[in-house]
């Protein structure tokens, strides 16, 4: 899979092949199948070329140097991709794409039929899981998305040809119109070995595939922007979502560690108790836990992190604590850790708290936690809402 944070509002200029068709192709949509359809089909061509070749991506040179014969493609790897790609922010994030799209009900119940803990697997075990299920699956479970995806994002570019024609007969001359126009290379594929209405593969045009290969971080950068503005759409309340579109990079909480090591050490050599089951914390051995799961709010921020005991942290896991039963000693940990960072002018935590002390140094122990619990209870509300 390829990965870019980068996004990209706009797609580069080529000067063989007219990009109107395809920047119209995920416009105003009811479901994310288009998204995740053409980010699937890069990811697939860059793939399929690079184990021929060696090469990911071409340098921008003359149109000439496109392969002569389209790339073939199966929809089923092509639909199997989508849903690995959706696995991340469905599953690991519990993000909604939306009440009519079918491609979420699939992942959703490829994990239902599984074990839990592969909210948490790794990609190849991930792409796995979706093989298996498929292998498992009868093809009626999922044909009805075949049946109409790969010809609708083609509509764009046989807009006039396409007019006055019911839906029952745009299927049929879609196939027939990207046949005709694979070798000009206006259409990105055309729709091969059709059974019953459902193509099995489709074949990549030349001028497509070239014009992919030459830029294909900033394609994606520009499928993932528009993906992400469908997602805000339909969850508006939950934060970084910009970050959870794809597996997260390893977090690293060595820094935010340093500091609480030395407040344990200095303060409670003997230890503190942890927050879930009152046994003993020292600076010697202990995990940072994100009181608030990690994966919802996607940051290291001070206020949201508590020394824990490595089976409890592991235990706790992707979920939230019982607020009742912990956020009173959660706050009073915090703050005393807050004091000490003031004490010892921490620069670092100290910024962090900014966001509850609004520049007050004198804050009491009450307008600590009460700040603390105005920042922290929504996102908590949140996060259970989504099934955190």
């Amino acid at each position: 899979m390829y990965y870019t944070h980068t996004m990209y509002t706009s797609l580069p200029h080529d000067d063989h092949l007219d990009i109107t068709p395809l920047q119209r192709a995920l416009g105003s949509t009811a479901t994310s199948y288009k998204y995740y359809w053409l980010w699937a089909i890069i990811e697939l061509t860059l793939e399929r070329r690079h184990a021929e070749t060696g090469i990911v991506a071409e340098s921008p040179v003359a149109y000439g140097g496109h392969h002569a014969i389209g790339l073939e493609l199966k929809t089923d790897d092509i639909l199997q991709r989508m849903l690995l790609l959706a696995w991340t922010p469905i599953v690991r994030y519990r993000l909604s794409l939306g009440s009519q799209d079918q491609l979420g009900s699939i992942v959703m119940r490829i994990f239902n039929d599984s074990d839990q803990q592969v909210r948490f697997y790794r990609t190849a075990e991930v792409q796995q899981l979706i093989a298996d299920w498929f292998r498992r699956s009868q093809r009626s479970e999922y044909q009805d998305f075949l049946r109409y995806v790969p010809y609708r994002f083609l509509t764009p570019y046989f807009a006039e040809q396409l007019k006055g024609l019911t839906d029952s007969h745009k299927n049929r001359r879609i196939a027939e119109l990207s046949s005709n126009d694979s070798g000009s290379g206006t259409a990105p594929y055309s729709l091969l070995n059709i059974q019953s209405g459902i193509p099995g593969s489709i074949r990549i045009a030349p001028a497509f595939e070239h014009y992919l290969r030459r830029s294909p971080q900033v394609i994606i950068g520009w499928v993932k922007y528009h993906l992400l503005e469908y997602l805000q759409r339909r969850n508006s309340s939950i934060p970084a979502l910009v970050h959870k579109l794809e597996p997260a990079q390893n977090r690293d909480l060595t820094a935010e560690r340093s500091h609480w090591i030395a407040y344990l050490t200095q303060v409670h050599p003997d230890g503190i108790p942890d927050l879930y089951s009152n046994a003993t914390v020292t600076h010697a051995a202990f995990d940072l836990d994100h009181y608030i799961p990690w994966s919802f709010v996607q940051h290291n921020e001070f206020w949201n992190l508590i020394p824990s005991l490595s089976t409890e942290n592991r235990s706790k896991s992707d979920c939230l604590p019982d607020w009742d039963a912990t956020f009173a000693p959660f706050a009073d940990q915090q703050y005393q850790f807050y004091r000490w960072c003031r004490q010892h002018n921490r620069s670092k935590p100290l910024e962090a708290y900014t966001l509850l002390t609004r520049g007050d140094d004198a804050i009491t122990a009450n307008g600590f936690t009460s700040r603390l619990q105005e920042h922290a209870r929504p996102l908590y509300e949140i996060a259970r809402e989504y099934g955190y």
